[in-house]
């Protein structure tokens, strides 16, 4: 195994065992988890270097995701990595110089009362008819929110767009 595989794998393990919700690698910089809406910088770790980045990179992506990013500059995908932890990875160039975004995506739904949402939030579940828009800032819990109403909706009529 190559160690960039095995500093990556690493990484995943140490943003899992410290349940953070993401993991971000950038040139030059150490590696950065964000736990209960902090950064937290890795100070154990090293400084993360272009090559290693790239080839952690390479590692996961598939060939024409790789074209993709090479054209945009910037790519988002979902991938299960380290074995079984599922990641939405953004992956983009920052000062011509590459970084990596890991968002941890949770195996479990959560239910409303654990993400501490009022339970009147769960009769928009049970609505028959009308649009309910759930909005807010990359990471603010859209995606939670509607897991949490989904697993609440006994009528069926819940479509996602």
């Amino acid at each position: 195994m190559e160690i960039y595989n095995i500093l990556f794998n690493r990484l995943l393990s140490e943003t899992a065992k410290q349940q953070a919700s993401e993991l971000h690698l950038s040139v030059g910089s150490l590696p950065v988890i964000r736990k209960d809406g902090r950064l937290l910088k890795l100070e154990g770790e090293k400084i993360i270097e272009q090559e290693l980045l790239a080839n952690v990179t390479n590692s996961f992506l598939e060939e024409e995701e790789q074209k993709i990013l090479t054209e945009k500059r910037e790519l988002t995908v979902v991938k299960i990595l380290g074995g079984h932890f599922r990641f939405k990875i953004n992956i983009y160039y920052q000062k011509n110089l590459l970084a990596v975004s890991f968002r941890l995506i949770p195996e479990a739904v959560r239910n409303l009362k654990s993400i501490d949402l009022p339970r009147i939030i769960g009769n928009f579940a049970e609505l028959t008819s009308g649009l309910v828009v759930i909005a807010g800032p990359y990471g603010g819990g859209k995606t939670t929110t509607i897991g949490a109403m989904l697993e609440i909706s006994t009528n069926g009529c819940i479509s996602v767009f």
